[in-house]
Parts: structure tokens; C-alpha cells; sequence
């Protein structure tokens, strides 16, 4: 499984808390609930997408969620959150700016946030930049936890107790036209044969974090170097299914969380990892990117609880 191949790249391990009060409402305060969260950047802000995990009995939270059209599914609630010149964004944009940081999940009960993310080691400094900046605008601003990282696949199995998560992986081969190396600079830089995992989505532009398994073949304007010894680097990329998989899970107010992918010659393979309350409608999503993508010859390779990884 691709997950496997990505899990120890980044060696490090942040948990970051604060607390923040979502739209400087009483009733996210009263309501004490547990939610996952992803973060959307956009041209003119961001939103926050919230998955709520419980069954909620405090009627003024349901009304609250139906006046704001919340998605109900089960005994989840979803909906996505406008944050557009918030310290929580702020925060946000400087957390994902450090090269090496992939945010693994944000945790949200009550009032009181939890980011955990992977780092290299290499960064290791950028935190207390980031602590400086920070810790007076976001209250109970703290590191609960920041050294060595045991893997992906540990920080996730530790959240699934929490939040059960899905682990669906997708292998696909790369129509010709994408592989023209004058059209794409990610084929132009790194090659064919790589690994990267998602950072972040910004309109069409997606930042990643890159594990190159061959020589560099040429350092682009957007690359950054990470490590050279370990051949890691981030930059930006633009890529069909990945912005397809992701703005349909915006719309249906679906927050996946780790997104990587694998190029070794044509063969293109990806996963994503969203939470099982959401794992119908994010199938429907997969099957909708298959059709509409049909030159990708996508299939479904594996599908299973994060717990049994």
C-alpha cells in the first residue's frame, strides 16, 4: 500500500492547541461538541470544513446547524464555515508556509483546537518563529506535543480511536498528453518515478511535499529544498482528480485528511483518508472522478478502517 512507502519520510511530530471561538458564537461554546476539520484556502480567504461525530440532543445546536444548512447524515452533522480574516486562519497560512508540514488532522472540541501535522527535522526552528507570532493572538496558545514522529500510520490509528477513519486507494495510468515534460513541471523537475503527500489546496494550484527517488532534474521556481541528502522538497503542482476530489468534497462539506500520491513510470496511484461518517458519499465522489475521468482508467485497489492498517 502507498501509505507504507510515505509513512516515515517526515521524521518529526507537532501537536499545536489553542482556543478559538468559531464565528464568536455562544452556542459552539455551549455545545461542547467533538469535530474533525480541514481547511480551505481561497483567492479571497477560506472556509473551514467541520464534520461533527456525535449524535447532537442540544435542540439550539440543531437549529443553529439547519439555519446554516448543515449536511445531516446519520448522526453526523457537516457544514463548512467562512474564515476569512480570522486568527485562525493566519495561524493557518503560517503553519502550512514552513516547507516541510503536512497537517495530518485538526481536532476540534468545544472551543479548543488541536492541529497535529509531520515535519522534517530540518524545520525545526520555524516553530518558535511561529510560537512568537502567534501566541498572543490565539488564546491558550501551546505545544502539548512537538519531537520524533513514530509514522503516518501511528498518528492515524491514534486518531481513529477517536474519529474511525477510512484509508481508499486508487490506482490509475497517466493519459500520454500529461507526460509531455515541455507541459508539465512536475514531470520536467522530478521525473517519473516520485511520491508526494498534499499540503494544501489553493484555487488550482496545490502545494505538496515531494520524496524524489532519483536525481533532480532541475530545481523549478516554486521548489524548495527540504533536504537534499534525503531528496525532499516542496513546490507546487496541478493535477485533474486531485482538484476534482477535492472541491466536490468541499461542496458536499467533506474534510478528507491525508492525501498522497505516487508516479512510477505511467502508473499513477493515490489515496485519501476521510472520516467513516463520510465514507458513502465520498465513494460517490470516487466513482463520479472514474466517469468523468475515463482516460485515467482509474480503479479502486484498497479500501479499510485505519485501525486495520
Amino acid at each position: 500500500m502507498l501509505i507504507n512507502e510515505v509513512n516515515l519520510y517526515l521524521d518529526k511530530r507537532g501537536r499545536i492547541s489553542f482556543n478559538f471561538e468559531i464565528d464568536n458564537q455562544p452556542i459552539w461554546n455551549a455545545a461542547d461538541l467533538t469535530s474533525i476539520a480541514k481547511i480551505r484556502i481561497t483567492k479571497n480567504g477560506g472556509f473551514i470544513i467541520v464534520n461533527n461525530k456525535s449524535d447532537v440532543s442540544n435542540q439550539d445546536v440543531i437549529s443553529e446547524f439547519q439555519r446554516r444548512n448543515a449536511i445531516h447524515i446519520g448522526d453526523s452533522w457537516s457544514l463548512n464555515l467562512d474564515i476569512s480574516n480570522t486568527t485562525l486562519l493566519s495561524f493557518f497560512k503560517d503553519l502550512i508556509s514552513i516547507p516541510s508540514v503536512v497537517v495530518d488532522s485538526i481536532i476540534i472540541r468545544g472551543t479548543k483546537f488541536f492541529v497535529d501535522f509531520r515535519y522534517h527535522h530540518n524545520d525545526h526552528s520555524a516553530f518558535s518563529t511561529l510560537a512568537s507570532m502567534h501566541i498572543n493572538k490565539l488564546k491558550d496558545f501551546a505545544f502539548p506535543f512537538l519531537g520524533n514522529s513514530g509514522g503516518l500510520i501511528q498518528s492515524l490509528k491514534e486518531l481513529s480511536n477517536e474519529i474511525p477513519l477510512q484509508y481508499m486507494e486508487v490506482e490509475s495510468t497517466v493519459p500520454p498528453n500529461f507526460m509531455e515534460i515541455s507541459k508539465d513541471p512536475v514531470i520536467a523537475t522530478f521525473g517519473n518515478n516520485w511520491l508526494r503527500e498534499i499540503k494544501y489546496l489553493q484555487e488550482e494550484k496545490t502545494y505538496a511535499v515531494y520524496y524524489e527517488k532519483n536525481q533532480l532534474l532541475k530545481e523549478g521556481m516554486d521548489t524548495k529544498e527540504i533536504s537534499r541528502s534525503e531528496k525532499i522538497y516542496e513546490t507546487t503542482f496541478s493535477n485533474p482528480i486531485i482538484t476534482f476530489i477535492y472541491n466536490k468534497c468541499s461542496d458536499g462539506s467533506i474534510a478528507p485528511l491525508g492525501m498522497a500520491q505516487k508516479l512510477f513510470g505511467r502508473t499513477f496511484s493515490y489515496y485519501v483518508i476521510v472520516p467513516r461518517m463520510h465514507l458513502e458519499g465520498f465513494t460517490k465522489i470516487l466513482m463520479e472522478a472514474f466517469s468523468t475521468m475515463k482516460e485515467w482508467k482509474m480503479s479502486l485497489t484498497y479500501s479499510m478502517r485505519i485501525d486495520r492498517l
